[in-house]
C-alpha cells in the first residue's frame, strides 16, 4: 500500500509540479527580463534559466527516471535529485552570469 502511495506521489510530482515550477520560474524571469533595462543582466538571467531547465530534465532523464523503474524514488532520492540538478545547473554558469 505505501509503494503504490509513493509510488503516485513521485508521479504527481514528477509529472506535474517540476513543471509547474520551471513554468513559474520561466514567466519570473520573463517578467523580471521586460523590466530590465540592463543587457548584461538579463543575459545572465536567462543564462540561468537555461542552465536549471537542462539540469532538471537531464537530472529527470539520468536519475530520477532510473530510480522510478527500480521503484525507490523516496524522499532521500528526490532530495538527492534536487541537489544533483542544482549542483549541474550552478556548474554550467559562467563566472560573470554568477556575479
Amino acid at each position: 500500500m505505501n509503494d503504490i502511495v509513493l509510488t503516485i506521489i513521485s508521479t504527481v510530482i514528477t509529472a506535474v509540479v517540476l513543471p509547474l515550477i520551471a513554468l513559474g520560474g520561466k514567466k519570473l524571469i520573463d517578467y523580471i527580463t521586460t523590466k530590465t533595462k540592463n543587457e548584461q543582466l538579463k543575459a545572465a538571467l536567462e543564462q540561468a534559466n537555461d542552465a536549471v531547465q537542462k539540469a532538471v530534465a537531464q537530472t529527470a532523464q539520468t536519475y530520477v527516471d532510473t530510480l522510478k523503474a527500480q521503484g525507490v524514488f523516496d524522499a532521500d532520492a528526490q532530495k538527492a535529485a534536487l541537489e544533483q540538478a542544482l549542483s549541474a545547473a550552478q556548474s554550467s554558469i559562467s563566472a560573470d552570469a554568477k556575479t
